[in-house]
């Protein structure tokens, strides 16, 4: 890791005080001679050490990227999936890729790879910005190009789902000067938070409580919070059945939740949503 400016400069004198034959320079002018010598000297140093440390990182992910069969290469493989294309084997390189590269044709936006054990792989998916699920042509399209790329031995389930639901209940307290905005931008802060679980680089997070009153806090004119329920839910499991993350009445405290489509949006319920179940109170 690349050492600061101040760090090198000083190892650089505290050498020069134990060698006998440099006893002499003793300024402590910042425009002495020796001080700008060590001064450039520890500054080109440090910008070399970043650039190391920047093609070390360079490399590494060039590596992991071309690890094939690697968690990190069946993402990227997925991202260049090709929708209404077909891939093609070379029979004396065994390479597998499309005759011509679409970038009209890449239609998956977000992707997670995780292993879950026995040589199976789960791949989450979606498409489009914000996120939506793949149709079944999509899909099925998706599995069979897998079934040729995949490495041999393995079962690579593909999930492509509706959003997950966020269910919150509890109370803002907030500077009364904000009275107007505050509804409105504690919702964004939310709406950001969920956005940021569902994006590209981050697709398939997991929610947390803190996470959620962190956003909330963040939010201008906040004061306090008081959450007293966190649910979530899969798309198609009715809100009735939502799993209870966090509930303060009944001492359930699950911390986090993990989502079954990889991304989450506001509760969706009639009289549930967060405008319904998120009160304000000025303080």
């Amino acid at each position: 890791m690349a050492r600061s400016i101040e760090v090198i400069k000083q190892q650089m004198l505290d050498t020069k005080a134990s060698l006998p034959a440099l006893s002499g320079l003793t300024s402590n002018s910042q425009v002495s001679i020796f001080g700008q010598i060590f001064f450039v000297t520890a500054t080109n140093i440090s910008v070399l050490e970043q650039l190391i440390d920047s093609y070390i990182e360079d490399i590494e992910t060039i590596i992991n990227a071309q690890a094939i069969g690697s968690a990190a290469w069946l993402r990227a493989k997925i991202l260049e999936f090709q929708f209404g294309d077909f891939v093609e084997l070379d029979t004396t390189t065994f390479e597998i890729a499309y005759p011509e590269v679409n970038e009209a044709l890449k239609i998956i936006t977000r992707c997670s790879v995780k292993e879950t054990g026995n040589l199976v792989v789960q791949a989450k998916v979606a498409k489009s910005d914000p996120p939506v699920a793949l149709s079944g042509a999509e899909q099925t399209a998706l599995e069979d190009y897998l079934a040729i790329i995949k490495p041999a031995g393995t079962q690579i389930n593909v999930v492509s789902l509706t959003s997950d639901k966020l269910y919150i209940v509890g109370t803002i307290y907030y500077s009364g000067q904000y009275s107007s905005v505050i509804q409105t931008n504690v919702e964004a802060a939310l709406e950001d938070y969920m956005e940021n679980l569902s994006s590209a680089e981050n697709f398939d997070g997991t929610v947390t409580v803190l996470g959620i009153i962190d956003a909330i806090q963040s939010v201008e004119g906040v004061e306090d919070v008081n959450i007293t329920e966190v649910g979530a839910r899969a798309n198609t499991t009715a809100f009735a059945s939502r799993t209870v993350v966090y509930k303060l009445s009944t001492g359930v405290n699950l911390r986090e939740y993990s989502t079954a489509a990889g991304y989450i949006v506001e509760e969706t319920t009639s009289g549930q949503t967060f405008s319904d179940t998120l009160t304000y109170t000025a303080v």
